[in-house]
């Protein structure tokens, strides 16, 4: 369970992570975010990020969906 759980956390972390590197690095770099020339380069991974976040927040809730049922079926519960 809890390493459903830190997939989870994994999947919000890859989502974000270009959005607060470039907000990161234009404020020690002094630069604008949304400028490609310098920090707003990395608004472009989102690009790759936002689905492969999406996708892992997904398998993730299958996982997690799979071992309920199969836990309900072992203990002989019928309720949800």
């Amino acid at each position: 369970m809890l390493a459903l759980l830190i997939l989870i956390g994994v999947s919000v972390f890859i989502t974000i992570s270009p959005v607060v590197l470039a907000a990161l690095s234009a404020l020690f770099t002094g630069g604008r975010m949304f400028d490609e020339t310098s920090s707003g380069v990395y608004l472009w991974y989102l690009f790759v990020s936002i689905p492969l976040g999406v996708s892992t927040l997904i398998i993730g809730l299958i996982v997690l969906g799979i071992r309920y049922l199969a836990h309900r079926k072992r203990s002989g519960t019928t309720t949800p």
